[in-house]
């Protein structure tokens, strides 16, 4: 997308309008925020809405037509991978290659793996690329640096489901270790400042080294953004650490990415149980695409240099929409019947 584009679209309008397209408040509740994820992804596409929600529908049964049943492209995610492969102009066809010499590489490498994240993995690094070839020798020893060096800190937290994480680290420079040794020192500073240890301090811990600032100076930040989210009222605990994270990337004002981030909210705002657990990670990639393309004064930039680092920013934050993207469990179902399917009175509708 030409900055010029990403100037004038409004986000929120965009993907409400992709996600009609798409039909997302008629599927199944866990189809619905998958659907809800895929119309953020493709946001940015310059496309009419409709012309896109068709891209992403075709996209998808071409990728379950060409893989397994058993593949993860099968799973509610493949809408996501069809909605990232629409928005960076890829083809089913590559990325399945992609996929399929990645996975080899991995197991030849010794690298723990699985089928879902090393298709979170794939697609994270071609969401970095814009759709080049990345099972290459190079990319996989890199990733087998960083995953070697996050396991020598944290063996009993690092496995295959960091492999994602891997991903997203291969695009800061640098020496493979130095970057997990930045990640690391995040780690410890959020935790000597209170903050919970374990999975989802590692995760933003991962996260925030993409800011390429010093890690006392990102950690500061990370803390002022989540202060300013919780003043703000809106939801927050462990889980939402990798999403402040994704935030703090962004040189605004703490309180400015927290008014924004409740602005966006309550417009996504769901009753669905299923649908409204992930409302807040949906308006956290729709509040990072609006403020990005702003300096701190919320002006648009246009210089160059700037425009370079816009586009850098949205590569990232759509690897790490990936990456971090989860649908929690359906919660439990009283009655026999989900909580969507209840009347007022607690009973299955006849």
């Amino acid at each position: 997308m030409s900055i010029t584009t990403l100037h004038v679209i409004n986000p929120v309008d965009r993907f409400r309008r992709i996600a009609a397209e798409l039909g997302a408040d008629q599927a199944w509740p866990v189809d619905r925020a998958w659907w809800r994820y895929a119309a953020q992804a493709a946001v940015l596409r310059p496309a009419d809405p409709a012309d896109t929600a068709n891209a992403i529908r075709s996209t998808l049964a071409e990728l379950r037509t060409r893989c397994g049943w058993s593949d993860s492209i099968q799973a509610p995610f493949g809408q996501m991978v069809a909605a990232v492969l629409v928005q960076i102009g890829d083809t089913p066809e590559a990325f399945l290659d992609d996929l399929v010499a990645m996975r080899r590489m991995l197991h030849e490498a010794g690298l723990p793996h699985s089928n879902w994240y090393e298709l979170k993995a794939v697609l994270a690094l071609r969401a970095l690329s814009d759709g080049a070839p990345v099972a290459t020798p190079p990319t996989v020893r890199r990733l087998r640096d960083i995953f070697d060096r996050m396991r020598s800190y944290h063996w009993w937290l690092t496995g295959r489901d960091d492999l994602p994480t891997c991903a997203l680290l291969s695009a800061c420079p640098g020496d493979p270790s130095a970057i997990a040794d930045s990640a690391e020192a995040i780690y410890q500073e959020l935790a000597r400042t209170g903050v919970s240890k374990g999975e989802q301090l590692q995760a933003a811990a991962n996260i925030l080294p993409l800011a390429g600032i010093e890690p006392a100076t990102i950690t500061h930040r990370y803390l002022e953004v989540s202060l300013a989210i919780t003043e703000a009222g809106l939801p927050r605990d462990e889980t939402t650490y990798p999403i402040e994270a994704m935030l703090a990337l962004l040189d605004h004002t703490p309180s400015s990415i927290a008014a924004r981030l409740a602005s966006v909210h309550d417009q996504l705002v769901s009753n669905d149980p299923v649908v409204a657990a992930t409302d807040l990670s949906v308006a956290a990639d729709l509040c990072f695409i609006d403020l990005v393309r702003m300096d701190h004064h919320h002006r648009l930039r246009t210089a160059e240099n700037e425009v370079d680092a816009v586009h850098t920013l949205i590569r990232r934050q759509r690897a790490l929409a990936v990456v971090t993207a989860e649908v929690p469990p359906t919660p439990a179902i009283p009655y026999g019947v989900a909580p969507w399917m209840r009347t007022s009175t607690g009973r299955q509708p006849v």
